[in-house]
């Protein structure tokens, strides 16, 4: 309801505008994924080494969406790779120059980006560069203030983390705590996080068992369910990994990073269960190291670069952010799915209340009266007061709308009319006409009368006898009936409907019947004496044999006619001690056999068997 309230009040608003006044359209809004990380975390490096990693790849590709991101970070790319281009005497030229890494970036840079999932699904999205000392939890908070807004707006959060930092307690303890004042902010004073979050420890390549792509995403698909044990049991379960497992440096190095970030993991648990951890190296080495001019040692981008799990954050946080734009659709549907079933019940029911508080117990009172006044049969005995005050108030009921316009109502409206034209003819209502008289059936009735006798005394007699008897015997006796009942000439509606009735309860009776043309179950066999087993033989084929199990774990199948052997064998002497054959349709259904040889009887019952014995 206060949906539809503010959009009453948002047409009110522009039917107070001015005249000449034109209301700019509402930028679209570009969805974000927040890349949160301190300084020399190396978020710059990431944005270049992740474009160019996924520029052209085909399941996951990385474009720029503006020429502003383009250029900043081409200039960056070209410093990692020492290249530089010149313009000599009107003719372009490229030269090598000293390779370095970016400088610390100075200024917040907004990057845009657009997404393209398996050359089909495209998402466009921004993130920030800035400098990383804002971030930190010493800085002022008013400085800060627009990082915490983008991150609080975005769709998915990157954590970033190198494993430096990771070991020393108290860098980490800074950082983390900087990271979980952000989370804070982004729940709101709630309990629970909406966003997707991703912990990315750059310069993966500090760690020595960090080799390959295997290693850059840690819970697998198969280990989610890891995420909800205790943090002990969480981290035995990603140590049991596959790809951990095999390789024990990895294993160690792994171990320490999740020991680190215990508090961590216990804090973001806590409010989601949507979170993916990455080590990411976007040179894929340990970078070679050089003197400065003040003597100083200073890191150098190694010649040949080769960038190691950089695309999955982002390909990771792209298809979270996907799902969550489809899960925020589906809740703007089911809100909008509330409102307009709440309404059409609001607006269906107001009217069927009204009919049932007021205006129904009206005639209700009417009908009781003329019941009382003891002349329902006989309206003309009515006095003249009576009448009038029973024919107004039925007028009354009936012409109102909402009698005849909704669902259930038409038939009070009809009768109330139909009372009200009887007061007014003074006439008693009408008796129902009685049922027509088949006289075509006078001279079918005896034969009819031998049909039907025939039926129920077959009937009885399935019903009463054994049931062997209905299984083997009943059918062919009920064949033979119903072709009389098809062949008979009795052609009165009467006879032909009595035909068609025990005709019909025939054919349910077989009907139940084809249950037993073919079935599928298994045996529990209660009663083999210690020292012998059973095999049970099916046209042939043999099942099972049973020693210290009473029940066989495999079904047995079956079909109608077929002879069922049980063969009682001696375990010592591999003998056969006694056997037992049934056929027919009944075979399956036997469940006590007696071997007269061993002197026992053995109590078979069928598990999972669905099939009735028939009635009628």
């Amino acid at each position: 309801m206060l949906k539809v309230l503010a959009l009453f009040k948002k047409l009110k608003a522009k039917r107070k505008k001015k005249a000449g006044e034109k209301e700019a359209p509402p930028a679209p809004r570009v969805s974000k994924i927040a890349v949160f990380g301190h300084t020399n975390v190396g978020k710059t490096v990431f944005f270049v080494m992740a474009h160019e990693a996924a520029r052209d790849d085909l399941r996951f590709r990385l474009d720029t969406r503006d020429d502003q991101t383009a250029s900043e970070l081409l200039s960056n790319l070209k410093m990692l790779r020492g290249l530089e281009a010149s313009v000599v005497e009107g003719a372009r030229t490229e030269k090598r120059v000293e390779r370095r890494f970016p400088p610390p970036t100075s200024e917040t840079k907004t990057l845009s980006f657009v997404a393209i999932l398996k050359q089909r699904k495209r998402f466009d999205f921004t993130s920030l560069d800035y400098r990383g000392e804002i971030a930190s939890i010493d800085e002022q908070p008013e400085l800060k203030e627009d990082l915490i807004n983008f991150c609080v707006e975005s769709d998915c959060i990157l954590f970033f983390i190198e494993p430096d930092v990771i070991f020393s307690e108290l860098y980490c303890k800074n950082q983390l705590a900087s990271f979980k004042s952000l989370l804070q902010r982004v729940v709101n004073g709630g309990r629970s996080l909406s966003v997707p979050v991703g912990l990315v420890v750059t310069k993966a390549d500090l760690l020595e068992g960090f080799e390959d792509e295997p290693h850059s995403v840690l819970i697998s698909r198969r280990y989610e369910y890891a995420k909800s044990k205790r943090y002990g049991q969480f981290v035995e379960r990603l140590l049991d990994q596959p790809h951990v497992r095999t390789n024990e440096r990895w294993r160690t190095d792994l171990r320490r990073v999740l020991e680190h970030l215990e508090d961590f993991f216990k804090t973001l648990s806590g409010m989601s269960l949507d979170y993916q951890v990455f080590f990411v190296s976007a040179i894929g080495s340990n970078p070679p190291q050089k003197l400065d001019e003040r003597g100083a040692a200073v890191n150098v981008p190694p010649r040949s670069m080769r960038p190691i799990g950089i695309k999955e954050p982002f390909k990771w946080a792209v298809t979270r952010a996907l799902v969550q734009k489809r899960i925020r659709a589906w809740r703007k549907v089911t809100r909008w799915v509330f409102w307009l079933a709440f309404l059409w019940c609001l607006f269906f029911s107001i009217p069927n209340l009204l009919n049932i508080g007021f205006w129904y117990p009206d005639i209700v009172s009417v009908e009781e009266s003329i019941t009382g006044s003891g002349y329902r049969h006989d309206l003309s005995k009515l006095n003249d007061g009576d009448l009038n005050e029973f024919k107004k108030r039925y007028r009354k009921y009936a012409g109102k709308i909402f009698v005849s316009s909704f669902f259930g109502m038409g038939q009070l409206k009809d009768f109330a009319k139909h009372r009200f034209d009887q007061l007014e003819a003074h006439s008693p209502p009408p008796e129902a006409p009685p049922p027509p008289v088949d006289s075509a059936f006078a001279g079918e009735k005896d034969e009819y009368a031998k049909l039907e006798s025939q039926f129920n005394k077959l009937r009885a007699k399935i019903n009463r006898e054994s049931e062997i008897y209905r299984l083997e015997e009943a059918p062919d006796e009920l064949l033979t009936l119903k072709g009389e009942l098809e062949s008979s000439t009795l052609s009165s509606s009467t006879a032909k409907q009595g035909i068609k009735s025990m005709l019909g309860k025939i054919d349910r009776f077989f009907l139940r019947l084809q249950c037993w043309d073919e079935a599928e179950f298994y045996i529990s066999v209660d009663g083999i004496p210690p020292g012998y087993g059973l095999y049970v033989v099916v046209a042939g084929e043999r099942y099972g044999r049973m020693y210290d199990s009473r029940e066989w774990p495999d079904p047995v199948t079956w079909q109608k006619g077929q002879p069922v052997v049980y063969r009682l064998i001696n375990e010592t002497t591999q003998r056969e001690a006694g056997k037992q054959e049934r056929s027919g349709n009944y075979a399956i259904a036997h469940s006590e056999i007696e071997f007269s040889e061993v002197g026992t009887v053995l109590k078979i019952s069928k598990r999972e068997f669905e099939c009735s014995i028939p009635s009628m």
